[in-house]
């Protein structure tokens, strides 16, 4: 307590002695820690008011502008959460860290064709229907057949076509919870997780940290087996730290009184920008969704291609892409390759 008392008399004092800092807010009005903070540092003023511009010119034109409106409150949230670090000098850091964070979403927001814009605000994994539908019209794909029986071919072509009309024959998968907040109660089990990190995942696994959001909780009878219980995954857009090479995932844990053992985490592209280049990072869309009785997680990586793991009912685990597709370009330049 005392430390923070004294981080505010700082930072009034230095309001006090820059009363011309800029800002996007009125300094004059700021009211805790980190406006405080925002105001009294040139750094981070300058920050601040870098990032509303471009936010505010990006709501002039973005497609669903009160889907931007609410990513952008989630993130006045998580800027927040700097406070909990320990002296100023940490504080400032985390701030513009965060804000360094949020410029790349935002200008990876304006220059993304992305899938399904009116993310974060759709109140149904059923809407991603029409998002994927249209995608794939601006953007049709190839099937990657090498190596492919007849049979297989002739599923991944049918069960594209079923994603790319929108078709009732694809059923999409409801969550149980579904919320921005990481200190949701139904997380709960998973924040307990934090920081544990298990062999051979290859990167941590850090539960629910703060900047967390986009949650989807699903619990659904995906192996067939009534007599072992539902299957429950875990979808987040994590934060930067916590993303291997740009990709987020679906994890189900298995939960103990001293761990959380993760049994199966299949990574898929993030639906939201995490950085400026529009071909990794964020354009991308994915949902647990049935078909013809076997469960599958498509994965569209934007401009990439599209790709559906589908559930082991034996290992109780997404296995290996089981159909893909890649931009028409894509393919010929792999072909091309192979040939060298």
């Amino acid at each position: 307590m005392k430390i923070i008392v004294s981080c505010i008399a700082v930072f009034v004092g230095a309001m006090a002695a820059a009363p011309g800092a800029a800002a996007s807010f009125d300094c004059a009005k700021a009211s805790n820690i980190v406006e405080h903070l925002i105001c009294g540092d040139s750094e981070l003023s300058k920050l601040d008011e870098h990032m509303a511009n471009n936010y505010t010119n990006l709501l002039k034109t973005y497609p669903a502008p009160d889907a931007l409106k609410l990513r952008q409150k989630q993130w006045l949230k998580r800027r927040t959460t700097c406070e909990q670090e320990d002296s100023d000098v940490s504080i400032t850091k985390c701030l513009k860290e965060s804000y360094t964070q949020r410029l790349h979403e935002i200008e990876g927001l304006a220059k993304a064709d992305l899938p399904c814009p009116e993310l974060p605000i759709i109140k149904s994994e059923s809407e991603k229907a029409q998002c994927l539908k249209r995608w794939l019209a601006r953007h049709p794909l190839e099937l990657n057949s090498e190596h492919m029986s007849v049979n297989d071919q002739k599923f991944c072509t049918e069960i594209y076509q079923a994603l790319a009309s929108a078709s009732s024959e694809v059923h999409y998968i409801e969550p149980v919870l579904r919320t921005e907040d990481p200190q949701d109660p139904g997380l709960a089990k998973y924040r307990q997780c934090r920081d544990f990190e298990p062999a051979g995942l290859g990167y941590d696994y850090y539960g629910i940290d703060n900047e967390a959001h986009g949650f989807r909780l699903y619990r659904a009878e995906l192996d067939g087996n009534p007599n072992n219980g539902l299957e429950e995954y875990l979808y987040e857009e994590e934060s930067w730290g916590s993303m291997k090479d740009g990709h987020t995932q679906y994890v189900r844990v298995e939960f103990t009184s001293d761990e959380c053992s993760v049994e199966d985490s299949p990574n898929v592209d993030p639906q939201e920008p995490r950085l400026t280049s529009t071909s990794s990072g964020g354009s991308g869309l994915n949902s647990l969704i049935s078909f013809r009785g076997r469960y599958y997680i498509y994965d569209l990586k934007g401009y990439i291609g599209l790709a559906v793991p589908g559930f082991d009912t034996k290992r109780r685990k997404f296995s290996g892409y089981q159909c893909s597709w890649l931009i028409s370009d894509q393919l010929l330049n792999g072909q091309t390759k192979g040939k060298e």
